[in-house]
């Protein structure tokens, strides 16, 4: 379905299933509409926890200026923006539930007039990259030793969140014998470049138990690297 008429959908059942709850609390009309209120998401309903997630929402009876919001399983960072023309209310929801859901709720003058169900979410584990590659790859090794450490890689992920890599391992094969450095934080370390540089084509560098920390404070474990050198 175009998505605009699917925006445009949401806007009309998210109108009808409000003004349904507002006429078993007691109808009240402003400007001759139902008060009635819609959050819409970039995302499909979705909320990320930890992040900032922008929901701007749409009412209608009532004045942004005049609708509070509050919301079960969240945070609401203080400042809001409001467009008088649209009637629209841009905020920011921070999930800080370990739930799969969480309720926004809209009140005009202390009376409830619409609920909002999100899903809740983790941000998406990132895939680690060195020297330009995940996963496993070629590479030359002068490409290979020039990279300096190692990149948390989000991918498409739409909404700006920061992820730290805290530690990580390299290994290889130095004459027949196994070794490999632990690395504290994301970058190569001096030994560790040696390690790099004695590598021959052929031979193999193995990057594993990389760890990282997401922009929601958890620790999560990233899948490993393999490169062999041209």
């Amino acid at each position: 379905m175009n998505k605009f008429w699917y925006i445009i959908l949401l806007m009309i059942l998210g109108h009808e299933i409000s003004a349904q709850k507002v006429s078993r609390r007691g109808s009240f009309k402003m400007r001759n509409q139902p008060l009635a209120g819609l959050a819409s998401l970039p995302n499909l309903q979705i909320l990320y926890r930890g992040i900032d997630n922008p929901v701007e929402v749409l009412t209608s009876g009532a004045s942004a200026k005049e609708v509070s919001f509050s919301c079960d399983g969240c945070r609401i960072k203080t400042s809001r923006e409001i467009n008088i023309n649209r009637n629209t209310t841009k905020l920011i929801l921070i999930p800080e539930t370990d739930s799969a859901t969480l309720t926004l709720s809209m009140s005009y003058k202390g009376q409830l007039f619409h609920q909002q169900v999100f899903r809740v979410k983790n941000v998406p584990t990132p895939k680690a990259k060195f020297a330009g590659i995940k996963g496993s790859g070629t590479a030359p090794l002068s490409k290979v030793r020039s990279a300096a450490g190692i990149i948390a890689d989000l991918g498409d992920f739409m909404f700006p969140t920061k992820f730290t890599i805290v530690s990580f391992t390299i290994s290889t094969l130095y004459k027949g014998s196994p070794v490999e450095k632990k690395i504290r934080g994301n970058r190569i370390t001096p030994d560790a470049a040696a390690l790099i540089s004695s590598l021959k084509p052929g031979s193999k560098l193995y990057i594993e138990d990389i760890v990282g920390i997401g922009g929601d404070g958890k620790t999560r474990n990233l899948d490993g690297i393999v490169i062999k050198i041209l």
